[in-house]
């Protein structure tokens, strides 16, 4: 007869700091208390690639994130020069569907960003 060894399963997250720092791409942001008090004054945007181009040839996909209802939409995109378009494809949304204006712009400073037409 075979003998089953005992399984023991921890309770509590094992992965030591260093590991998980190497893991990590960026630095994260420190903590902020400050939150957005109405719909749209903070926006919180992000791009990112997918490891594989998707069937519909989309490699790239952007986020727009409500700080205030955390509500968030994203957009795929072919290239990382989609950006602007979906961007003020975003703001116009806002602008008509909601009737405000985006107040607040928060990104992790990327090159997406990074140009004379989002200034």
């Amino acid at each position: 007869m075979q003998r089953f060894l005992e399984i023991h399963f921890p309770t509590e997250d094992c992965v030591c700091p260093g590991c998980a720092l190497g893991k990590m791409p960026n630095r994260a942001f420190p903590e902020n208390e400050r939150r957005a008090s109405k719909p749209f004054e903070l926006v919180h945007s992000d791009l990112k690639s997918f490891p594989v181009m998707s069937y519909r040839k989309f490699k790239y996909v952007i986020t727009f994130y409500n700080d205030f209802t955390s509500h968030a939409w994203t957009m795929p995109l072919h290239s990382k020069a989609a950006a602007i378009t979906a961007a003020k494809d975003f703001l116009e949304m806002v602008r008509i569907q909601h009737n405000v204006h985006v107040i607040g712009w928060m990104s992790d400073a990327g090159r997406e960003y990074k140009s004379d037409l989002f200034d």
